[in-house]
């Protein structure tokens, strides 16, 4: 029980001051605040209340608790309560801080636990619930030098350690937010800041934070030991757990993670992976195949997907492991509430049928929106390697506007960047993935570099597009089992960018087998592989990527059987093509300095006029690193670009510009095999903390 009671307190100047009081059953101490925003500072010692205190707080309030004391739930978690509307700006913010900021990192810099653990206040749950969770509406709150995990008791294994409404409605989501975590400890029970990656393979705990809710941000703070197995006496147990260090399933958005350690073997991040919710719905009558009459049909237009009601689609019925009961159909008219369509079909889609009389069909819903995933190292240590079958850095299924930008990534067993649209639940035909950028990261260990499903083949959905990828470093190359490490895989999608990248890869620049309009591909340093720019559609490249720019790209010829002729004769005009890595002109290969000397052959020679591939100044402040060497090697012959084009295409047509040059065989499809394979690097790179720059998103218009 806690109650509140408000005291006037005059000054010798004849000012008065509103003070609040609380008055707890366990011991609070009260600082007193005199001040023009007459907010509490509260302090809870150990042993104290922090529910009854969080209770208490109103808007403006900051709870102090004790650096290097534990607090445990009196129930399950501690739920951030709602407080009302307040003012909705920053003055509503409601601080939770440890009592020694002076031990943390600078308010810029990212925590460090073997450096600032003991300034740490400890938030422990002992129940299997989330340690932190929030009441639908609770809004304004921001956690700094605080510790989150359990106990570690494998009997009550904790799948989040927070919550923040992931089980919410669409509605409690849009009303919930404005959690800031700023230099947290997120953790398993199974490391501590003295032992940060132990030997031990079970976890009690297998996510660090789940995000159901608008406005959440995530600054230099440490997130780790999501990884290994479940424990034993788990359902699971021996299993490999689905771990993620962030994830949000449904959003809504924004969400800012930026300058943090964020470690989990099967996704560091993970956007996506839920239905999305609707204001746009209708009821069904008339029902055809082809036809249907709707209670509603606001903001549904023609060519519009929709999800019409489909009860007989089950798993049972149709065979379909992943079967749901909903069936799209593509509007070719509206008349009054009456449309016309045309059932559009995925590998999970059942035979036609007419839609449910009575049911409620869905279109044009929302998306998970303004993501920025900044200036993180993202890791996946060697310690892992014996059992970490990783998934992906960063997996996107959904998401409209976000940037990735300045991430610095690491993986003992190969893994990647996966963009993989997904209409999950099959009701929510608008998922998409749009206006993206993917800018200034590092990744070292990659399976293949990035996977980008951008059409849904489970699940009708729009196409997704506008995807920029731009200066990004691949090195340290662990392809999996049978399976080489390509560059690009890309299924579908439209204007994607990919631009001043550098990847010597044992794999293919780019493998499709979907026609993706609008693609650009320029200014990259990459290897060719022997099948080079891979497409699968009958036509090959002119028909894979219409309107296709390819140009300033310095492809090293790395095909082991050269017969189909020299690389000029096998792609546009204006590319260059260097027999070796070594007569590129890196600044020093086998230190991960992959930009250009002076003397290099390409220097200048990109379409833009500055180097191809990756301009390592820009992704090093992007990242934190240090400066760049500059020797002055010996000055290497200028080359001249190639001006043989091909004539025809088309796979059939062996016609082309330059004697002595065919068209090759595209046989082999890419696959996506998850095979671990066990890496031999003994220990991890050095993964150096940086401070935080901007926390506005930046997203791309089209």
């Amino acid at each position: 029980m806690t109650t509140r009671t408000r005291q006037k307190v005059a000054f010798a100047n004849g000012i008065q001051v509103e003070i609040r009081f609380a008055y707890l059953f366990l011991p609070l101490i009260l600082i007193l605040l005199a001040g023009p925003v007459y907010s509490a500072t509260i302090v809870v010692p150990v042993g104290g209340n922090l529910q009854a205190a969080l209770n208490t707080a109103q808007f403006g309030d900051t709870i102090v608790l004790q650096a290097g004391g534990t607090y445990i739930p009196v129930g399950d978690s501690f739920v951030l309560p709602n407080k009302g509307a307040g003012t909705g700006t920053d003055a509503d913010y409601i601080t939770i801080r440890t009592s020694n900021l002076a031990g943390l990192s600078a308010s810029d810099q990212r925590l460090d636990p073997a450096v600032h653990g003991s300034a740490l206040a400890r938030l422990m749950s002992v129940s299997g619930y989330a340690t932190l969770s929030a009441d639908a509406g609770a809004h304004h709150y921001k956690f700094i030098g605080i510790e989150v995990t359990t106990n570690g008791n494998p009997a009550k294994y904790t799948p989040d350690l927070i919550n923040f409404g992931a089980y919410f409605t669409r509605e409690q989501r849009l009303g919930t937010g404005h959690f800031v975590l700023d230099r947290v400890f997120v953790h398993s029970a199974e490391i501590s800041a003295t032992n940060l990656f132990p030997a031990t393979v079970e976890r009690t705990s297998g996510r660090g934070i789940a995000v159901g809710a608008s406005e959440i941000s995530v600054i230099n703070s440490y997130i780790a030991g999501f990884a290994g197995k479940y424990p034993t006496g788990h359902s699971a147990a021996g299993q490999n757990i689905d771990s993620y260090g962030i994830y949000t399933d449904a959003g809504p958005g924004p969400l800012h993670i930026i300058n943090n350690y964020i470690e989990a073997q099967f996704n560091n991040v993970f956007i996506g992976g839920a239905g999305l919710p609707t204001t746009n719905t209708g009821i069904v009558t008339n029902a055809t195949l082809s036809s249907a009459t709707l209670s509603n049909v606001n903001n549904l237009s023609v060519g519009d997907l929709v999800a019409f009601p489909y009860a007989a689609c089950t798993p049972a019925s149709s065979g379909l492991s992943y079967a749901q009961p909903w069936e799209t159909g593509k509007i070719n008219s509206i008349n009054g509430n009456n449309v016309t369509f045309t059932v559009v079909q995925a590998q999970n889609s059942c035979l036609a049928g007419a839609p449910d009389n009575g049911g409620t069909a869905r279109w044009n819903g929302e998306h998970i929106h303004d993501v920025e995933i900044r200036h993180n190292t993202l890791n996946k240590p060697d310690v892992w390697n014996s059992f970490s079958v990783p998934k992906a850095w960063i997996e996107i299924k959904e998401m409209k506007n976000g940037v990735i930008d300045g991430n610095d990534m690491y993986s003992g067993v190969g893994t990647n960047i996966a963009l993989t649209v997904r209409n999950q639940d099959g009701a929510s035909p608008w998922a998409t993935i749009q206006n993206v950028t993917i800018s200034n990261n590092r990744m070292r260990g990659y399976k293949w570099g990035f996977g980008l499903l951008l059409t849904d083949n489970e699940q009708p959905t729009i196409n997704s597009g506008n995807i920029l990828i731009s200066n990004n470093l691949y090195s340290l190359p662990k392809p999996v089992e049978s399976s080489p490490a390509n560059f690009l895989l890309m299924v579908g999608g439209f204007n994607v960018t990919i631009q001043h990248n550098t990847i010597v890869q044992p794999g293919s620049p780019v493998v499709s087998d979907t026609i993706s309009p609008q693609f650009k591909f320029k200014d990259n340093v990459v290897a060719n592989y022997q099948y080079g720019m891979n497409c699968t559609v009958p036509g090959g490249m002119s028909a894979c990527w219409p309107d296709l720019t390819m140009t300033g790209n310095v492809i090293i010829d790395t095909r082991w059987n050269k017969g189909d002729g020299p690389l000029a004769g096998l792609y546009p005009a204006g590319n260059y093509y260097p027999a070796t890595a070594g007569d590129v002109g890196f600044v020093d290969m086998a230190n991960d300095n992959y930009g250009l000397t002076a003397s290099s052959p390409y220097k200048n020679r990109a379409s833009d006029g500055t180097d191809p591939g990756v301009d390592m100044t820009a992704l090093l402040a992007a990242i934190g690193g240090s400066a760049i060497p500059n020797p002055t090697p010996t000055p290497t012959p200028t080359p001249t670009a190639s001006t043989c084009a091909r004539r025809s295409t088309t796979a059939a047509s062996t016609s082309t510009a330059c004697a002595g040059a065919t068209t090759r065989s595209l046989s082999r499809r890419f696959t996506t095999t998850s095979t671990a394979t066990t890496a031999t690097r003994q220990c991890s790179p050095a993964l150096t903390p940086r401070a935080t720059t901007s926390t506005t998103t930046t997203t791309s218009t089209g």
